[in-house]
């Protein structure tokens, strides 16, 4: 082990300096840990353009310093679906693959209410390709309707495996609290 560091150590500095080549198989040296000053190793990081890191990022909200975001606490319920085209596992297993869209929501309809909870009930069909043809508020909670409308989006843009029997209407329940600070 102390080989492999003195090797990291030595490709470190050769590639931060811009300097000789790393040998195949540096010297094994009696004390590695002391091969190298803690001041020579320096790092400098270097952020990219805001143009260069993609649209999606450059036009990312920039929080002002000091503010915090309100992560939530989720969970769901299991899904009830209309037909046993698909196992109500797998649907889950999916959406709670995507909670971190629904937890985005979240996060930005809590910029307004801090204490924002309860739950949002969503119905939505999952066609024989597996897309969701079609999303709606089914008795939601929440009391902010810009999050639901946001969930709903997010819904919208889930993909599931094809249904084995048609098409499946899936209704999903899922709780939002505010985690204490």
């Amino acid at each position: 082990m102390p080989h492999r560091t003195a090797l990291l150590a030595t490709m470190l500095l050769a590639s931060c300096s811009g300097g000789a080549p790393v040998p195949d198989d540096p010297p094994r040296l009696a004390n590695p840990s002391a091969a190298i000053a803690p001041a020579a190793v320096s790092a400098t990081l270097v952020f990219p353009a805001a143009a260069s890191v993609g649209p999606a990022v450059a036009s990312a909200p920039r929080y002002p310093l000091g503010s915090t975001t309100v992560h939530p606490i989720m969970h769901d319920d299991a899904p009830t679906l209309s037909n046993p085209g698909l196992p109500p596992e797998v649907v889950r297993r999916i959406v709670r693959q995507n909670f971190g869209r629904l937890r985005l929501c979240y996060e930005v309809a809590a910029r307004k209410d801090p204490t924002l909870s309860g739950t949002v009930v969503i119905r939505y069909v999952i066609d024989t390709s597996g897309a969701v043809a079609a999303a709606a508020d089914a008795g939601s909670t929440i009391g902010s309707p810009d999050l639901v409308a946001c969930v709903t989006r997010a819904f919208l843009s889930l993909s599931f495996p094809s249904p084995a029997a048609g098409s499946v209407m899936v209704t999903q329940t899922i709780y939002f609290t505010p985690r204490s600070p």
